[in-house]
């Protein structure tokens, strides 16, 4: 696979090599052909999502000039236009000038109508120092940024994709480790203070496991706190009652139960 078909996040491939090493058939395909979701994440992908992004604005005419807190700043092919700022999260903002620059100019008007439309205002400007002021339509900039986000609207939502799912893929690493602070420590999932109790502790996993979003990514949190109870909590001397799980199944809503039973009784 290229490496820009990987920067694209998401790449769904589906399955073109027959059994026998024929062509593809035309249309749908079979339910003999595989279907392969390929996800990528990672800091390094992260980084070359984002530097297609600044590629696809330097094909735009755009130079990144400097990088301001979490953004890349860029200027645009002419001043008018207003900068660009790409910011970590996948956002892409504009700034919009209220005028530009002349240069040298007859003397101004003696002043400006009260409540003019400065989209609608004569070329003439305003007079600066030595310079003309000259007020920037705002529908003709505005049309500028609305024709670059088209044009970088598949590199940003390949970026933004890259982001979410690394965002997600660490936080499921980090996961284990936090349950394991709350169960030992007390150290709640959000928020502050110290649960000091096995109920309130086993209270605390089942809330978190009962408003996990009804996504992908919220299930396989999901999957992810289901077998941590499995190992951990029910095979400690303080598992889930069948009451606690029931509570936890009528608050998840009935799009899924937790998977996980009451523990067995001690041998006598």
């Amino acid at each position: 696979m290229s490496v820009a078909l990987l920067l694209l996040g998401l790449v769904w491939a589906q399955g073109t090599v027959e059994p026998d090493g024929g062509e593809p058939g035309a249309g749908e395909p079979s339910a003999e052909e595989p279907v392969y979701e390929v996800v990528v994440w990672g800091r390094h992908a992260v980084r070359q999502a984002r530097a297609e992004v600044v590629r696809g604005m330097e094909e735009l005419g755009y130079r990144a000039v400097r990088e301001r807190g979490d953004a890349v700043v860029f200027r645009p092919p002419s001043p008018w236009m207003g900068r660009a700022l790409l910011y970590r999260d996948g956002r892409l903002d504009f700034r919009t000038p209220m005028f530009a620059a002349k240069g040298v100019s007859a003397p101004p008007p003696a002043q400006l109508d009260h409540g003019v439309d400065l989209d609608r205002q004569a070329t003439d400007g305003i007079a600066v120092g030595p310079e003309v002021h000259v007020f920037i339509s705002r529908t003709k900039v505005h049309a500028v940024h609305r024709r670059t986000r088209e044009a970088l609207q598949p590199r940003l939502q390949a970026y933004q994709a890259v982001i979410r799912e690394t965002a997600y893929r660490e936080a499921l690493d980090s996961l284990a480790d936090r349950l394991d602070a709350l169960w030992l420590q007390g150290v709640p999932l959000q928020g502050g203070g110290v649960l000091d109790t096995p109920q309130s502790r086993r209270a605390a996993v089942l809330d978190y496991w009962a408003t996990r979003a009804s996504t992908p990514e919220g299930h396989g949190t999901c999957d992810a706190i289901e077998l941590w109870l499995r190992e951990t909590v029910q095979t400690s001397e303080h598992p889930l009652t069948a009451a606690e799980i029931e509570t936890a199944n009528a608050r998840r809503g009935g799009d899924r139960r937790l998977g996980v039973g009451p523990a067995p009784d001690p041998p006598r």
